[in-house]
């Protein structure tokens, strides 16, 4: 038996000796939950307790590691993305809600997999907040990925938004 599961176990040996951070790397590769925690800690910095912030993507757990809350009902933006005979209304709420909720800061994911970032999609998300970003916000900071790790970047130069940044967010100009 002891031989059995040493054999099971002699692939995968090296994840027994990485930290949470190395497993998770080593799984996934570059993803949000590496991020979220470095993310939510200068979200944190950059508003207060009481102020809204919007996170359009489906990295929920960065609202609570910066213990904020969200702008809308929507904590993740597949119902607002994801095509049903509820999207449109979705949207609309989510609309009012922004309006409602004015967010201080807003996150985004910018990897290429993320539904919001569907071309097609005549009920998008998006406008509505690259709107709200054109108009009120400016960019702050952003990860970077570099090969198997990242780090966080502020300002974000144009080369890291464009090709490396998982996350970037905006804060509202008439708090600066």
């Amino acid at each position: 038996v002891g031989f059995l599961l040493v054999a099971m176990c002699w692939p995968i040996r090296q994840q027994f000796f990485m930290s949470p951070q190395q497993l998770l790397q080593w799984i996934y590769g570059p993803s949000p939950f590496g991020e979220s925690r470095v993310v939510a800690k200068r979200l944190a910095e950059i508003t207060k307790p009481d102020d809204y912030v919007y996170v359009l993507g489906t990295e929920q757990q960065i609202l609570y590691y910066a213990k904020r809350l969200n702008s809308s009902r929507f904590i993740t933006d597949a119902p607002l993305t994801l095509y049903s005979p509820m999207q449109q209304r979705y949207n609309n709420e989510n609309k009012v809600e922004l309006q409602d909720h004015p967010p201080q800061a807003i996150v985004l994911e910018m990897k290429e997999t993320y539904l919001w970032q569907e071309q097609n999609n005549p009920n998008s998300v998006m406008p509505t907040v690259l709107n709200m970003i054109k108009a009120n916000y400016q960019l702050v900071g952003g990860f970077v990925w570099d090969n198997s790790s990242g780090y966080w970047q502020e300002p974000m130069t144009q080369q890291s938004q464009i090709n490396n940044s998982s996350f970037f967010f905006s804060i509202n100009n008439s708090s600066i």
